[in-house]
């Protein structure tokens, strides 16, 4: 009687192997686009629920938006940054921040928020973590544009911060409230990048040509107009010669 097999051969194995490799190769950037959406998922949440909290805090406050900056004592100690506006934490359940006060330590929440609430690709923010949570400032930055003010001659300690109204804001639709950003606080001066956000109505954004390029093209549009008008006029002169 011939002998029965109890198990596979070297060259089974290694055929098993491959297929198990090939399938790995191929299912591999699928889980890795998969994970990458489930990031950008909670990230667009957490913008959303900023939003909201925006919206629920001008209801409050008659309008008004979450300051960038609440206070203009030059100590930065008593300046609250909108991380840590109570109203602000409060509308997204967040557990408040207890300054330090005299005799007393706070609780540990400044800046941080818990590492629900922060983009999950903020590196940063999770490698600073602790029991108190994430550091939001290397996660999400606010547009603070025209809620300060510097006066003339002033050093950068003088500053001046200010709310704006909602309502005020011209062309709100286009313009960025929070976003992705290593920055507390952007703006065209802090983080121009953020702000460069393309027009959609037109295929491509138009580049603006430097100074020196307009200054250097009109130049030659001028010497080739008078290159022309020199040609026309000795034309003329030659035709009335003949």
């Amino acid at each position: 009687m011939p002998r029965r097999r109890n198990g596979f051969t070297l060259v089974e194995l290694l055929v098993v192997i491959g297929i198990i490799a090939l399938l790995i190769s191929i299912l591999l950037p699928s889980l890795q686009k998969a994970r990458s959406a489930a990031k950008l998922v909670q990230c667009l949440s957490n913008l959303r629920q900023f939003g909201n909290a925006q919206a629920m805090y001008s209801s409050q406050w008659k309008g008004w938006a979450i300051p960038s900056i609440l206070g203009n004592d030059n100590k930065a100690n008593n300046r609250v940054t909108w991380i840590n506006n109570a109203d602000f934490r409060k509308a997204l359940s967040v557990k408040e921040w207890v300054p330090p006060q005299k005799g007393k330590a706070g609780n540990g929440q400044k800046n941080r928020f818990p590492l629900g609430m922060v983009c999950p690709e903020a590196v940063k923010s999770e490698m600073t973590s602790n029991t108190n949570g994430a550091t939001l400032q290397h996660s999400y930055g606010y547009n603070f544009t025209n809620m300060y003010k510097l006066p003339e001659g002033a050093t950068g300690k003088a500053i001046e911060f200010r709310g704006i109204k909602l309502t005020k804001v011209q062309s709100a639709a286009q313009k960025l409230m929070f976003a992705d950003a290593m920055a507390l606080n952007i703006d065209r001066k802090h983080s121009n990048h953020y702000m460069l956000v393309p027009d959609l109505t037109r295929r491509g954004t138009p580049r603006p040509i430097p100074t020196s390029t307009r200054t250097s093209r009109t130049a030659t549009r001028r010497t080739r107009r008078a290159a022309t008008r020199r040609s026309t006029s000795s034309s003329g002169t030659a035709t009335r010669k003949r």
